[in-house]
């Protein structure tokens, strides 16, 4: 079976706008706390939706907390490994471009400051999860950012200059990331990994839509917003950098 490496760079290298409807009319400044609270529920029940995304089950004896698993070692795959490390990289590729978002202090509105943090969390939680996988399958586990989305992503994250930049730049990768998962879990060759890459899979579809919205851009009549779940365009192949 062959599984053809995708090109995303139309979302990452900035090549087209890519900007999610509605945030286009947000300020120079960024996104106010007006404009979030005028979402209605959005930023009453962000804490809620955050705790919802951060849900995979691990295992662990406390919440959200990495656990020493008892899995049994099956070797896995070749295409399995490689899936499993080009999802690695893109995790602690997330990771990266939040923790740059921290650093430089752009994010002035509280309830994006935490969702900002909180969804760092979770990918550093997934990281953790799919490198285990990774291992336990026989593989060497990847720990670097994707080398070659980073490159693609290297100029966008030079000119982050406002929370307006930082949402959109996580919208986008945050969106090829769901995607490469809905990707990734209809491949593999080993069904005892679809649970937990399924789980992982709604958590990054579900940081899709609440950055969505945090953006302006309301849910659809019939789907959730801007492809959260469905099309799989900007799929990462994998291989990719890994």
């Amino acid at each position: 079976m062959e599984h053809p490496a995708a090109t995303p760079d139309d979302l990452l290298g900035g090549t087209v706008d890519a900007t999610p409807p509605g945030l286009a009319g947000a300020g120079a400044d960024g996104l106010s706390r007006r404009r979030i609270l005028s979402l209605g529920s959005a930023g009453v029940a962000l804490s809620a939706v955050l705790a919802a995304c951060g849900s995979v089950n691990t295992g662990a004896g406390s919440a959200g907390a990495p656990a020493t698993t008892t899995t049994t070692r099956v070797a896995a795959s070749s295409h399995d490994i490689t899936t499993l490390r080009t999802l690695s990289s893109i995790e602690a590729l997330l990771v990266k471009v939040y923790q740059s978002a921290i650093d430089a202090n752009l994010v002035k509105t509280q309830s994006i400051s935490d969702a900002v943090k909180a969804m760092q969390g979770h990918h550093k939680q997934h990281l953790s999860l799919v490198q285990r996988a990774t291992e336990h399958g026989g593989g060497t586990a990847f720990t670097d950012p994707n080398p070659v989305l980073l490159a693609r992503l290297q100029t966008r994250l030079v000119s982050l200059r406002n929370e307006q930049d930082v949402v959109r730049l996580a919208y986008d990768v945050e969106r090829l990331s769901s995607q490469t998962y809905q990707v990734a879990v209809s491949s593999m060759d080993n069904t005892s990994l679809y649970e937990q890459l399924m789980q992982i899979a709604g958590s990054e579809a579900g940081h899709v839509a609440l950055l969505s919205v945090l953006a302006s851009s309301p849910p659809t009549p019939v789907g959730t917003p801007d492809g959260a779940f469905g099309a799989t365009d900007q799929a990462v192949g994998a291989g990719t950098g890994v």
